[in-house]
């Protein structure tokens, strides 16, 4: 199913579609992975060094099955996240209409009237991708998670979209009225 046709769908009579985009494809990296890099990769070396000594040293097959949960671990850490994360990205569509904020996802659809945001936040890269936040009376968004990951997985925010800007400022002029 292409994606107009999607979009489309899930419009409510009289509802207009006013912006629809994608997240940019590719590798996006977040701030919190100047950390999450550097003890990835330790976890998952620290990991294949307890495997390799279970394996040539052990007797028992207790311990290479119970390393073994840690290294499939540690290259999720490693590799597996960013993969995916882009299969998550591939198969999300972001829609604005007149009323809502809609995430098309793997997972389904998800809506947010926009009446009920208290605030519209954006954070813009250098490179002109942006994500735009939706924050949602209930838990302040400082409790909320920001990771890619987490935002592809259960969507609050529009992840890695080009013209951020125009859409935040699209959305907050639908707030004003």
């Amino acid at each position: 199913m292409d994606l107009e046709r999607a979009l489309r769908d899930q419009l409510r009579e009289g509802e207009k579609l006013l912006w629809s985009g994608a997240p940019e494809p590719g590798l996006h990296l977040q701030p919190g992975d100047g950390v999450r890099i550097p003890f990835s990769l330790a976890w998952c070396g620290f990991a294949l060094f307890w495997e390799f000594s279970a394996i040539t040293s052990s007797t028992s097959l207790l311990f290479p099955v119970f390393g073994a949960f840690f290294v499939a671990a540690g290259l999720y850490f490693v590799f597996g996240r960013y993969l995916h994360a882009a299969w998550l990205a591939a198969g999300t569509r972001y829609a604005v209409t007149d009323r809502r904020v809609l995430f098309l996802t793997r997972k389904g659809v998800r809506s947010l009237y926009i009446a009920k945001l208290s605030g519209v936040e954006k954070k813009e890269k250098r490179n002109g991708l942006g994500t735009v936040f939706f924050q949602t009376p209930g838990l302040p968004a400082q409790f909320r998670s920001r990771s890619r990951f987490d935002m592809l997985a259960e969507p609050d925010a529009f992840v890695n979209i080009r013209d951020c800007d125009r859409v935040c400022r699209l959305i907050e002029s639908i707030t004003a009225h």
